[in-house]
């Protein structure tokens, strides 16, 4: 694995197998490098990323959908995020993960200055 680009995003499926993904062992231009592990077996799929998006987290839904948490860095300082989702029948040995739909996030300033009133939404891929 290349060095701080290995395995990130791991999420434990319905089954109980582990889906696995590195954040930047690349398989090519915009992909990178992920596993099902289930038991003693670990199958081979790839995420797709999108920019300079990069799998940070993974989240199982009730339904067995799974939401990844995707960052970016914004230099000097700043970070962007972004989620995608991925429905439960599209992840299986030799996926390729790429995906759409919509989620609405919202922040308040909590009185605060610096801080700001926000209203996100993020276009999710299936």
């Amino acid at each position: 694995m290349p060095a701080n680009g290995g395995i990130e995003a791991v999420a434990v499926l319905a089954g109980g197998a582990f889906l696995v993904v590195t954040e930047d062992a690349k398989l090519g231009a915009a992909r990178v490098r992920g596993w099902l592990v289930d038991g003693d077996r670990a199958m081979a799929l790839s995420y797709v990323q999108s920019g300079r998006f990069k799998p940070t987290d993974f989240a199982v839904l009730p339904s067995g959908d799974v939401i990844a948490l995707e960052c970016r860095s914004i230099p000097p300082l700043s970070i962007a995020a972004r989620l995608r989702i991925f429905p439960a029948r599209a992840i299986g040995p030799g996926a390729t993960l790429d995906g759409r739909a919509l989620i609405y996030l919202v922040s308040d300033d909590n009185f605060n200055p610096p801080q700001n009133t926000i209203l996100l939404m993020f276009h999710l891929a299936p």
